[in-house]
């Protein structure tokens, strides 16, 4: 069975999706950690999923954060934001993620 694919496409990270217009699949946002400026994402597939050229957005800012390496089946990572602040710690700042085909793939609205 083919995960759900999401109609919504990469258009700037100033463009805010909505909540629920991510299938969440076959990558979740499961958290933003707005202070420690990581995000964990976990693989709600049966398969890896290589994340070369994914995108997480910080919609707020509009602040565009490059994905990149291998989540395995069931596997739940945390990435880092080593390129300076993106989230907004004050405010509410979601997150959207796009797959390499710049497809919606995840939306975090807290």
């Amino acid at each position: 069975m083919q995960p759900p694919v999401s109609t919504v496409q990469f258009s700037g990270c100033d463009v805010d999706p909505g909540q629920g217009s991510a299938p969440d699949a076959p990558v979740q946002i499961v958290e933003i950690n707005k202070r420690a400026e990581t995000v964990t994402l976990k693989n709600v597939g049966a398969e890896a999923v290589d994340l070369a050229a994914w995108v997480l957005c910080s919609i707020k800012g509009g602040q565009q954060h490059t994905i990149s390496g291998t989540l395995g089946a069931g596997e739940e990572q945390t990435f880092e934001n080593t390129g300076g602040n993106i989230w907004n710690n004050s405010e509410r700042d979601a997150g959207a993620l796009y797959d390499a085909e710049g497809r919606l793939v995840s939306y975090w609205g807290e």
